[in-house]
């Protein structure tokens, strides 16, 4: 059975790959805010008691107030229940009003949802425990994080699992061949993120270099309260195509979140040659690598050093660093990958 409380493409690539190993099952209950939660948790009680009994296991993406009465009938039933984690549901960053960890009441049901489970998959080890080396103290008053930081006492068996791409589609040709543009920049936000991902770090360097141009894609402009520069421009949502071409067309990729799980959109900007530029948060510098350039600290002049020495590095050098960002993500985070990772955890060596 696979359940999910929303709808995203790192959700259908899950789906997707656990169909080549599985017949899956899925019960689509909307979760909304207020009372129609009460709704929704009567019609889990209802539809899972009928279903839960008639599968081998129950894979939950996120953990949160829909994954708890499944996990307890998985249990009760004598059924595997994996929990896939992906980055709200392993922290709290009051300051940003981000994360499930520190608010009441989900921080429980996250916690006995956790405890309950049969194993938990977080796409990376930083969503365990990890300390937030890059916003301390700038930015973040408990620098520690992961689910692990909140509930110390937690046994549940846990298996790091990374995001996969699909490498095919983002590395394949463009129908029209596209020129890198010098000096250009972008960053994925959306609606909703633009504190957390950096946005506001990122308006302010502009300002401060009227010769690079600044792409955000994924988020209202009139969200943003502040004049922004001429430099900067702000896409809502775009297709995977139109973002491939966007991408293609970018030399440097933007990442300078506070928090991040996981960083798919960084991955997808990297299989198209853009270099990357990224926070010292979570697994950005694991996925990054000697492929781009990592800020270490949550500082305007720190990044405004670093932009001002990339945008005028040598074309070979960030050709090179292109071609060794592709390999990375080829070589770490794939599909494919993904896909062998969860299936010898579901079905063991054999």
């Amino acid at each position: 059975m696979f359940i999910t409380p929303l709808e995203a493409s790192f959700i259908r690539n899950d789906r997707n790959i656990l169909n080549e190993i599985a017949e899956v099952v899925e019960v689509s209950i909307k979760w909304k805010k207020g009372w129609s939660q009460i709704i929704s948790f009567l019609k889990q009680i209802l539809y899972y008691f009928i279903l839960i009994p008639k599968v081998d296991a129950v894979f939950i993406e996120f953990g949160g107030y829909w994954a708890l009465v499944p996990v307890l009938y998985a249990k009760l039933f004598h059924k595997k229940s994996y929990i896939v984690l992906h980055g709200t549901d392993a922290c709290y960053l009051p300051e940003i009003n981000y994360g499930y960890l520190g608010k009441s009441p989900i921080r429980y049901f996250c916690y006995y949802t956790y405890k309950y489970a049969s194993t938990l998959l977080p796409v990376s080890e930083s969503l365990v425990m990890t300390k937030n080396v890059y916003a301390c103290e700038v930015l973040l008053d408990n620098c520690k994080q992961g689910y692990k930081s909140f509930f110390p006492g937690l046994n549940t068996s846990a298996n790091t699992v990374y995001n996969g791409l699909n490498v095919k589609m983002w590395t394949e040709k463009l129908r029209l061949p596209v020129k890198r543009r010098k000096k250009s920049f972008v960053t994925v936000i959306g609606d909703g993120q633009f504190i957390r991902k950096g946005g506001n770090l990122i308006v302010d360097v502009a300002r401060m270099l009227p010769d690079c141009s600044f792409l955000i894609v994924g988020m209202s402009s009139k969200s943003i309260k502040e004049k922004l520069p001429t430099n900067v421009t702000v896409i809502g949502k775009v297709s995977q195509e139109v973002l491939k071409k966007i991408f293609y067309e970018t030399r440097f990729y933007l990442q300078l979140s506070i928090f991040e799980g996981f960083g798919l959109s960084l991955c997808e900007s990297m299989l198209c040659g853009c270099v990357p530029i990224g926070s010292s948060v979570n697994a950005i510098p694991d996925i990054i690598g000697d492929a781009g350039y990592i800020l270490s600290k949550y500082d305007l002049g720190e990044l405004f050093n670093l932009i001002e020495h990339v945008k005028n590095e040598d074309r070979n050098i960030l050709d090179q660093k292109a071609e060794i960002a592709i390999d990375r993500i080829k070589s770490n985070f794939t599909l494919e990958k993904r896909l062998r990772a969860l299936k010898k955890i579901i079905y063991g060596d054999n």
